[in-house]
């Protein structure tokens, strides 16, 4: 008994030596790599985003960050449960560069995340005037239908109206926003569905007329 346990004894402290040069030789591997930008790469590679977060902050905080090493900041933030953080990083970029649509899709996304549905929509305003995607449009409307915001939401179907994006409840309803006095026809149930790029499940806002 008294072999075995020297042996497993052995086993052990062989295998702890083994995982710290590992680890000693990845320190050493990724401290050799010749930007930040590589060395973020692969530390988000093996998972370890702490140290990837605090590497990309450092330089924030040294020389500012390239749009890319925001998005990827901001992406590490989000993976890692901690969107106020991330929030604050792609608002700060959205105000300098407002017509990028990466910044702007995270945000939304975020928002989302933190069931901020006021922020998402008006970010999704945003994202749809610059581009007009059926999706958007969908998710939009339906958050501005919960809001009760029918000046957005005119405005919203107008511009998806111009886009070719509705049919005849939408411009039913375009009708009645601009016309108070028209009679109401049917309730309408309008829907959006969104699938969680993080956590892979699907949800589904609705709103009834």
């Amino acid at each position: 008994m008294t072999a075995i346990s020297d042996i497993s004894a052995h086993m052990i402290r062989s295998l702890a030596i083994v995982a710290l040069l590992t680890a000693l030789s990845m320190v050493a591997a990724i401290a050799m790599l010749p930007n930040t930008e590589e060395k973020v790469a692969v530390l988000a590679a093996h998972q370890r985003y702490d140290e990837a977060i605090a590497l990309v902050e450092n330089r924030r905080a040294r020389a500012g960050l390239t749009p890319y090493e925001v998005f990827t900041l901001a992406g590490m933030y989000r993976i890692t449960h901690q969107p106020g953080p991330a929030i604050s990083l792609l608002e700060s970029e959205a105000s300098t560069r407002p017509d990028d649509g990466w910044t702007l899709g995270l945000l939304a996304a975020l928002y989302r995340d933190t069931g901020d549905a006021a922020n998402e929509a008006r970010i999704l305003r945003r994202v749809f005037l610059m581009e007009p995607t059926a999706q958007t449009y969908r998710r939009l409307i339906v958050l501005l239908r919960m809001a009760g915001d029918r000046e957005a939401e005119r405005e919203v179907i107008a511009q998806a109206q111009a886009a070719g994006l509705t049919g005849p409840a939408d411009d039913e309803r375009l009708l009645r926003l601009r016309e108070p006095g028209v009679p109401r026809g049917a309730a309408t149930v309008w829907r959006a569905t969104d699938v969680n790029e993080t956590t892979g499940t699907t949800s589904t806002l609705a709103a009834m007329e």
